[in-house]
C-alpha cells in the first residue's frame, strides 16, 4: 500500500492497433482500457496495463489505499468500485455476483497508444510481479439458462409508475435497469467475447480486466468523471437533455 508509484518511460514503438496487441496477451492477467471508438473530444488514449503488482479489494470506502499518484496522466490503480459502496448501511438483497465492491490493481509495465499521433509507449514501473498463471479457454462456449429480473409487463409498469412519479415532482430522473444472468457450458474465450464487444458495439470507453479467476468486460460511451486540476468533466448519456 505504501509503494512510491512513479512510471518511467523505456520506449517508443511504432503504431500498431491496442487491440491487435491486447490480443497478443488475452491469456495472461491484464487490464486494458480501450477506446474503440475515439472521437476528437474523447477516448483518444488507450492503455494496455501487464504484469499485476498488487491487488487491493474490499467492501467499504475505508479499505482503500491511498489513490494519490505523480500527475503524469497516466493510470497507477485499474479497477473498479461497486455501488454496494455508495454508503455504509445495511445492504438489500446479496449480489448473485460474488465480487468485493472494489477490486484495484497495479501493474509493472504499461503501454500507452495515442490515437491522434499514431504514438505508442511503454513504461515500467518497480515491484515484485504477482504470479499470472496463463488462462486456458474455449472459442466454443455457449450461454445457457439466460433470465432477467424483470418480466415485460413488470418492466413496463415500472416505466409507467417512473413517469408518473417524475410529473409529480418526486424526481427528476431515473435510469432503469434491467439485468440479465446465465451461465456458460465451459469455460469461455473472455477476451474474445470483449473483441466481439467491441465490433457489435464500439464505444470510447471500453474496458477488460482479467484477475485470476475474474473477468471483467465493460463498454460505455459516457464518461462518468475525469479530473485535471482543478476541472471536473463529465459526459452522461443517459437521462441527459440537449444544452440551453
Amino acid at each position: 500500500m505504501g509503494q512510491r508509484m512513479s512510471w518511467t518511460l523505456l520506449h517508443e514503438h511504432p503504431w500498431r492497433e491496442p487491440l491487435d496487441i491486447a490480443t497478443e496477451h488475452a491469456g495472461q492477467d491484464m487490464a486494458f482500457l480501450y477506446s474503440a471508438r475515439p472521437e476528437s473530444y474523447t477516448g483518444q488514449q488507450s492503455f494496455l496495463c501487464l504484469e499485476p503488482l498488487q491487488c487491493v479489494q474490499g467492501n467499504h470506502w475505508s479499505e482503500l489505499p491511498p489513490l494519490t499518484g505523480p500527475d503524469d496522466g497516466l493510470p497507477h490503480y485499474v479497477g473498479y468500485l461497486g455501488y454496494g459502496m455508495r454508503d455504509g448501511g445495511a445492504r438489500g438483497t446479496p449480489s448473485v455476483i460474488p465480487l468485493p465492491d472494489f477490486m484495484l490493481l497495479r501493474y509493472a509495465r504499461l503501454l500507452r497508444f495515442d490515437h491522434e499521433n499514431k504514438r505508442v509507449q511503454e513504461y515500467r514501473q518497480p515491484g515484485r510481479v504477482t504470479n499470472t498463471t496463463p488462462h486456458a479457454s474455449s472459442k466454443a462456449a455457449q450461454v445457457a439458462n439466460i433470465q432477467s429480473n424483470f418480466t415485460r409487463a413488470g418492466y413496463e409498469t415500472t416505466i409507467r409508475d417512473t413517469l408518473a412519479q417524475i410529473s409529480q415532482g418526486n424526481f427528476y430522473q431515473a435510469n432503469i435497469t434491467r439485468k440479465f444472468f446465465g451461465a456458460f457450458t465451459n469455460m469461455p474465450d473472455y477476451f474474445g467475447l470483449f473483441r466481439t464487444l467491441c465490433d457489435i458495439s464500439p464505444a470510447p470507453f471500453s474496458a477488460y480486466i482479467r484477475h485470476g479467476e475474474t473477468a471483467i468486460l465493460s463498454s460505455s460511451p459516457e464518461l462518468f468523471l475525469s479530473v485535471d486540476g482543478d476541472t471536473i468533466t463529465s459526459r452522461p448519456i443517459k437521462g441527459s437533455a440537449p444544452r440551453g
